[in-house]
């Protein structure tokens, strides 16, 4: 009896830092951009850490994180809706109308992915034209810059990088930790 506890108590303290390094906040540039008539500015972008990956969409637009040798690391679509929805009301507070209309100028915020080893991301529109680029080597890890405002708890691995999941990796180590105490108790 006393060796199954210790085989569970064993087993609890192997898997729970790899629990553990799931639920550390992840790095990500927040990017504030304005669509206007087919062109990108960028506004600002900062990293933030997040408990989870932020909420992804497919769409016509891309963004292409490249290295240090210009090989993509990454690559994330995204939509531009510019049409929205007006409604008209009287007095009241009643909806008497209303009509869809195309804005000139959208704001929008992306979340892209930290990579140590990053050097740029390439906006590009539906044909592949280039819309904005943005330079990341303020925030890559280089030998001259060892980039020490970030924890290394938090730094990613510049093959998987942050955004992507393990779920599956985690999902596997859990079911046979499972199995091994199932048998211990059989």
């Amino acid at each position: 009896m006393n060796r199954k506890i210790l085989l569970t108590i064993t087993t609890f303290i192997l898997v729970l830092p790899i629990l553990m390094a799931q639920l550390q906040p992840q790095i990500y540039y927040k990017t504030d951009l304005i669509y206007e008539n087919g062109q990108i500015t960028i506004q600002k972008m900062e990293p933030n850490f997040y408990g989870e990956k932020p909420f992804e969409e497919s769409g016509d637009y891309k963004i292409e994180i490249l290295d240090l040798n210009n090989k993509v690391i990454d690559t994330i679509t995204f939509n531009i809706s510019t049409l929205a929805i007006v409604e008209y009301v009287d007095e009241s507070g009643e909806i008497v109308g209303g009509e869809q209309i195309e804005l000139e100028q959208v704001e929008i915020t992306l979340y892209i992915p930290y990579y140590s080893k990053a050097k740029e991301f390439i906006i590009y529109n539906k044909n592949n034209k280039i819309l904005a680029t943005k330079s990341l080597e303020e925030y890559t890890k280089t030998s001259e810059n060892t980039f020490d405002e970030i924890p290394d708890s938090y730094k990613s691995d510049p093959q998987n990088g942050l955004g992507k999941s393990n779920t599956l990796m985690y999902l596997i180590i859990l079911i046979i930790v499972f199995l091994f105490l199932i048998i211990i108790y059989i």
